[in-house]
């Protein structure tokens, strides 16, 4: 039997310089100040993908086997204003409607606007 991954569009590429909606402290496990902006700026350097949410059974007998990805994590590294601090990781569920990730500053403001 042969597994296979079902395709699935990823939003976001190694190398992409991306907006986070949320602090940063958030994701690095500190605590917020008063100056901690309410997004950063990073660049994707390593992008996970998560097998773990989700079951994948075999019932009956098949020669190919689908499996899907439905969790990815993105390995960011902090640019701009958060240059120099640590790397972090944030998980995507492929399934959320929730943005967390944004190619422009622009289209992150215009998000959380219409929050």
């Amino acid at each position: 039997m042969k597994l296979s991954l079902k395709p699935r569009e990823i939003p976001f590429k190694v190398k992409d310089i991306v907006f986070i909606n949320q602090p940063y402290a958030i994701l690095n496990r500190t605590p917020l100040s008063e100056h901690d902006s309410v997004y950063f700026q990073a660049e994707i350097i390593r992008i996970f993908l998560d097998f773990s949410e989700k079951f994948s059974v075999v019932k009956e007998r098949q020669d190919i086997h689908i499996i899907e990805v439905n969790t990815i994590m993105y390995d960011v590294k902090p640019i701009g204003t958060h240059e120099g601090l640590s790397r972090v990781a944030i998980s995507i569920d492929l399934e959320d409607t929730e943005q967390k990730i944004f190619g422009s500053l622009e289209t992150l403001l215009t998000y959380q606007a219409q929050q």
